[in-house]
């Protein structure tokens, strides 16, 4: 089994999607950026290393535990198991390290994705973090930091 981890940013309400190389397999579908963890990573490295090799950023704030995680059979390979934690803040503009498309997409956009199979079955519960995300509702999910503290309006 190969252990993966995904980030997903969201940015106004537009969830990021990055298309996978041409010489990878499942060339040119899209996913949320990441990748394998590495023998003695932690997630949050893992999160961290692969999105500065592939996008340039420099991470800040992930949730504590997974937004998503589960096993995905991929068909003649080994099975992977994901894990897709949200990013709260970031610095930098993607930029292509690996020469791949990407974008923010809405959640009426990314049903019109093809998407990679983990990304697929991660779908519901990334485009439900990003209308959260859109209508500032406070999330008592238990994933996300708590709100902010009212300012006594």
């Amino acid at each position: 089994m190969i252990h993966v981890v995904s980030a997903v940013l969201i940015k106004n309400g537009r969830v990021f999607f990055q298309q996978r190389p041409e010489d990878k397999d499942l060339a040119f579908c899209f996913e949320t950026p990441g990748g394998k963890i590495e023998p003695d990573e932690s997630h949050h490295a893992a999160i961290r290393r692969e999105l500065k090799e592939e996008l340039g950023f420099v991470i800040g704030r992930i949730a504590e535990r997974p937004l998503w995680e589960g096993e995905v059979p991929l068909k003649h390979k080994e099975n992977v198991f994901l894990y897709y934690y949200r990013v709260f803040d970031w610095k930098g503009d993607p930029q292509p390290l690996e020469k791949q498309g990407f974008g923010w997409f809405t959640t009426n956009e990314i049903v019109g994705l093809t998407v990679t199979p983990g990304n697929e079955l991660a779908m519901l519960k990334v485009c439900e973090e990003a209308t959260v995300s859109l209508h500032h509702q406070p999330c008592h999910c238990g994933r996300c930091p708590d709100p902010p503290i009212g300012r006594g309006e």
